[in-house]
């Protein structure tokens, strides 16, 4: 009798793998490569790099580290990219061109409605997929108080200090969503660029964490 060999199933890549592969080429190639990150609707799907010992070292460089207008977008070099924290706080910069392309878009979520129904933010890094829904639409004037106050904020370590942060947007903000309920644990991820509603105006939109799928 004839034994047939039992066809190998194909296995199943979990979405760890995934981002180690997808990862490791991506720091094959430069290895300040710490995440990427996406918003559909916004035009935005880049690299984003960290280098902590030169923090801006890629406002006006490509991920082949040679010169480039637009920059690509940067973690704020304080930024803790290791999850060692219950709530992670996220800061990426990236330029206003003008021109649809880098952090140019996020002007549109300005407005409520557009805040409100904008599709979630998505960061991959090497061990985890994040996942954000837009909260906050904070139009800053660099150099104040109350931008200071913002821009400092790179961690944060207890309950007390996430309801400051959160009390902070809601009395800051040029728009909030009131779809979402921020709660210590969740993730914050910041995109910063600039604004010309004033002279040094920033625009920062702040998200809230809804998944962390590391599976």
């Amino acid at each position: 009798m004839y034994k047939f060999k039992k066809k190998s199933e194909k296995k199943e890549i979990t979405q760890k793998e995934r981002l180690k592969v997808f990862f490791d080429n991506l720091q094959n190639k430069n290895s300040d490569i710490a995440a990427w990150i996406k918003l559909e609707g916004a035009n935005i799907d880049y690299p984003v790099m960290y280098t902590p010992d030169d923090p801006q070292f890629y406002l006006r460089k490509n991920i082949d580290k040679n010169y480039a207008l637009s920059g690509t977008p940067f973690l704020d070099h304080r930024t803790k990219i290791d999850n060692s924290q219950k709530t992670s706080l996220y800061i990426v910069y990236a330029h206003n061109m003008g021109d649809g392309t880098m952090f140019t878009n996020l002007h549109n979520y300005i407005d409520e409605n557009n805040l409100k129904n904008a599709n979630p933010v998505l960061l991959e890094m090497p061990n985890a997929l994040k996942k954000y829904k837009l909260f906050a639409a904070v139009m800053l004037k660099e150099y104040t108080r109350t931008a200071d106050i913002f821009y400092n904020t790179t961690s944060i370590k207890s309950e007390e200090e996430f309801n400051k942060y959160i009390n902070f947007l809601k009395t800051n903000a040029t728009a909030i969503s009131d779809d979402i309920s921020p709660k210590y644990g969740d993730d914050i991820l910041v995109m910063s660029t600039c604004s010309y509603h004033v002279k040094s105006g920033r625009l920062a939109l702040v998200a809230i964490s809804i998944q962390d799928n590391d599976n």
